[in-house]
């Protein structure tokens, strides 16, 4: 795994940043390494340039950028009243910008992600006991075991970004949940879409309070663009480049 992190150019740093970052999450679990293994493969799958584009946005970095995600803010806040109006005794929280190391958090307590993780460490190690692999990584070695990260699948396929490349690390999504005051009604978590949001109808009512406000209702149609189809998730919505907030800016 050390071998093929050090043959990436472009997000070698910033790989190696998240890994510690795992370590550090994971408090020296037994399963840190294949997490970890798992992360990689995604980073390998979407490829460097995409990775390095994509990457969570520090602090000092994301103050450069303000303008570019007030717009999305401002419409979420409008989506937010929309939907108090409508709902009254519930309240929609919005989520912020999703720094690396909430990224590591997110992807490290995540039990689908555990239980894929374990069972692609069950293959690599398998795959590594053949006769192509040596105890010392070559080059050779490496550039085949970077390949079968690359194409190897995985049961269940995570729903969570690898850490540093969610929407959410440069604020182009938002997550709504629910609550009622202090009390969390639906949020994100995947297994509980069903009774947290089809079945209390949630899924349509914030739905439909991005069509009510000001910007929606004056462009006749919603500004916020969602919910997220693929994977499925009723309280990711984001706003698409070039689209008008609800103060107007482009």
């Amino acid at each position: 795994m050390n071998a093929v992190i050090a043959t990436l150019t472009l997000v070698r740093t910033n790989v190696e940043e998240a890994m510690r970052l795992m370590v550090r999450e994971m408090k020296g679990s037994a399963e840190t390494q294949q997490v970890q293994l798992l992360a990689l493969r995604r980073y390998l799958r979407l490829g460097e340039a995409r990775v390095f584009k994509q990457w969570a946005w520090t602090p000092a970095e994301a103050a450069k950028h303000t303008a570019e995600t007030q717009a999305l803010m401002d419409e979420a806040f409008e989506v937010a009243k929309a939907f108090e109006a409508d709902n009254p005794g519930f309240q929609l929280s919005i989520s912020k910008l999703r720094d690396l190391e909430r990224q590591v958090h997110l992807l490290c307590k995540n039990q689908f992600v555990h239980t894929a993780a374990r069972g692609l460490i069950a293959d690599a190690k398998s795959t590594l006991a053949g006769s192509a692999y040596q105890p010392t990584p070559t080059a050779a070695s490496t550039q085949a075991f970077r390949s079968y990260l690359q194409q190897v699948h995985v049961k269940p396929e995570p729903t969570s970004a690898a850490p540093g490349t969610s929407d959410h690390g440069q604020q182009h999504a938002v997550d709504f949940v629910v609550m009622t005051g202090t009390k969390l009604i639906a949020g994100v978590e995947t297994s509980l879409i069903g009774p947290q949001w089809y079945n209390t109808g949630f899924d349509k009512k914030l739905k439909r309070a991005t069509e009510k406000t000001p910007a929606a209702q004056r462009l006749r149609r919603p500004v916020l663009q969602g919910p997220l189809q693929h994977p499925y998730e009723p309280w990711h919505y984001s706003l698409p480049k070039g689209s008008a907030s609800s103060s107007g800016t482009k």
